[in-house]
Parts: C-alpha cells; structure tokens; sequence
C-alpha cells in the first residue's frame, strides 16, 4: 500500500525538477547511446532536435569505439567522446589485473563528472550508463521509464513512451525528448559523408572502371548476427540474376572479418563482381554507399548507413521486425517471412531468411529499381 504515496513523490519531486529546466541556462550536454553501429546511427535523430533547440549549448557525445565513425564530422556534435569499456575488459581478461579494470572505469566516471555537463540522456537504458550519468553529477538527467534493469532508477527524469505514435526504433528514441518540450516530427538520420572519403569512393570505383555516371548496386550480405545473415548461395544466384538481366555493375562491400564470406559469394557466381570487402573504413564504406544506385543487405549497420546517406536500399529482414527496425519511406523496400523476429542471434534453421528466395527478392529489386527511376522496364 507504500507504493503509492511513494510513486506520487517521486514524481512530485520529477515535475519540480523539470520546471527549473531553461534552455537558456543549458551550456553543456552529453547523450548516451552505446552498443552498435546501427542502433547508434539511428539515434542520431536526436541531435539536429538537440541542436535548434539549445543552439548555444555544447553537445558531446558518449559512444563505444566500434561506432564513433558514424559520428565523427558531424556538425552538430562538439564532441565525440570514445568509452574504451571493451577495450579493458578484454585487457582484464587476457591479465587478470581486474583492479586496473576497475580503476579505469572509476578515473573515466570521474572525468565525466569533471565536464559539468547540465544535461545527461540516456538514450542506451542500460546499468553502465544509468551509473555513468548519474556519476557526473548533472542537474538534470533523462532515461526513459522501465529501462532495462533498473537502470532509470539512476535518473531524475524519467520519459514516457508514446507507443501510440512511437512506431519505429528512430521515433521511440527521439520521444525521450519530449519532456524538454522538443518536437519529435520529421526525423532524420545523420552520417557525415567528408570529402577525404568521396575521394577515396571516386578513386575506387575508377579503378574498377565504374564511370563518374555509371550507376551500380552495392551488396552487403554479411551480418553482426548470424540468424540475420542470408544464405550465401542465395546472395550468388541474386547477383547473377542482377547482372545478367540488366548488366549493372555489383560492388560488394564487407569489414575485413567478413572477407572469406565476400569470397565464399563470388566463388558460386557466374558473374564477377567488384569486391570492396576489407579494402575500406567505414566510412569509406559510407562514400561508396552514397554512390550506389541500390544497396541490398540483412539487418546491419551498413544498410542504415546507406539510408543515412540516401540511398535507396532493398533489405532482408528475419529475426528482428522491419516494421520497428527497419528503413521507412518509399525509397525502400523490406522483405521478411513467416513473421518470425524472434529476436534470436543464433538460428540452426533460419527458416524465416531461407523463405525468402533470390527470385523474391530480384522482383522487389526490380520494382525498387523502377520506382526510383534506376531501370524503366523489369
């Protein structure tokens, strides 16, 4: 019977707090969005908001080294601060010294707290950074509600989401905005495309005698989840049927651990296709995505960072749900089967990928393809 009188302070003691809130007294703020590549490209729809909101401000922001490529340059982030976290870990692991683990992370939460950021949001949801935030000592700091693991408990702002409107990962995450009183319509990713790797793309694709105006379709088969990845003679019959139709040039793109899947790809293929897999950074990759006409791939990174930068992109979806995760517009095209997005990271079968077959997939290319003016007949 506590609990009520409990929640009822609580939440007096929230809205007091965030009547104090003035923009004009907001100088220094950091967002929280570790995890991957993907998840943290998405969330970059909270910065521009960010940005027109407090444009005064200084905005940093704290994210894992496998992601800071997709927010390095970006114009509206003052700073990209890198947590090393893994890093140590491993470290700690491999020597056992786990004192210096922890002394790491106790000297880097201080160093936190020594920015005097105003304002914390915790986009990730999670323990490390509910302590992180709640160690820097910010007058103000936003998680939303029921995060995992107790971890909003760290705040003393909690959001609300709207899951009458908040439909998609992107709109769920920008709606943490909203007790600033930031409007949360017209979203749009952010990768920074800088002029060092258009060079690099240019140069590539010249010595692959792909001309300044010759249009070609980017491939990116391989996955951070094996459930999510197609199967590889699958993507080898697709390229085939691409090529031998329409004879448009394919550039196939992967991290340098994705090489012998790349390799395995072409080995089944008739055709052969330019292989980019581990000859560029990811931001490379992102200059060469922005040059495709049509960047096919799983449920990765990569696809995101392709819409990002505006490209028109067909992508394979199993485990997880397009409808939530995927790229929205009608510049993109989704497939799925069996409505499985059992969010599994490991699938013996993966019925739900196998499903769909290369000629399924050719057709909705072939539609896109249309649609967006690349090809005018199928």
């Amino acid at each position: 019977m506590l609990e009520y009188p409990y929640m009822y302070k609580n939440l007096t003691s929230e809205i007091t707090i965030m009547s104090k809130i003035d923009k004009n007294n907001i100088s220094n703020i950091l967002v929280i969005r570790l995890s991957s590549i993907g998840d943290v490209l998405k969330c970059t729809v909270v910065i521009d908001k960010l940005r027109r909101h407090f444009p005064q401000a200084r905005i940093s922001w704290l994210v894992e080294s496998k992601s800071k490529d997709v927010l390095l340059g970006n114009p509206n982030i003052d700073e990209v601060i890198v947590w090393q976290r893994k890093e140590w870990s491993k470290q700690a692991q491999i020597s056992r010294n786990y004192p210096k683990f922890f002394s790491r992370l106790l000297h880097f939460a201080q160093e936190i707290r020594r920015r005097k950021f105003d304002l914390i949001i915790d986009l990730y949801g999670a323990p490390r950074s509910g302590i992180i935030s709640y160690m820097s000592k910010a007058p103000f700091r936003i998680c939303y509600s029921g995060a995992r693991q107790g971890s909003h408990l760290w705040a003393n702002i909690r959001a609300v989401p709207d899951h009458t409107t908040d439909t998609t990962f992107m709109q769920y995450y920008a709606g943490i905005l909203r007790p600033l009183g930031i409007d949360t319509r017209n979203l749009h990713m952010q990768m920074p495309v800088l002029p060092e790797d258009q060079r690099f793309a240019q140069t590539f694709l010249q010595q692959a005698e792909i001309g300044p105006q010759q249009q070609f379709v980017a491939i990116n088969p391989s996955t951070s989840w094996s459930s999510k990845c197609w199967p590889t003679e699958y993507y080898a019959r697709l390229a085939d049927m691409i090529w031998s139709k329409h004879h448009i040039p394919l550039v196939m793109l992967g991290a340098p651990g994705d090489i012998p899947l790349v390799e395995a790809i072409i080995a089944r293929m008739d055709y052969r296709p330019i292989n980019a897999a581990g000859k560029t950074t990811l931001r490379q990759l992102a200059a060469l995505a922005e040059q495709a006409a049509v960047f096919i791939s799983g449920d990765t990174g990569p696809l995101f960072i392709a819409e990002a930068v505006g490209t028109a992109t067909l992508s394979i979806f199993g485990p997880t749900d397009p409808a939530w995760h995927g790229p929205q517009g009608d510049r993109h095209i989704t497939l799925t089967a069996n409505n499985c997005h059992c969010s599994k990271s490991f699938c013996a079968d993966k019925k739900c990928l196998t499903a769909i077959s290369p000629e399924q997939v050719m057709e909705a290319f072939e539609t896109l393809a249309t649609r967006i003016g690349f090809i005018t007949t199928h």
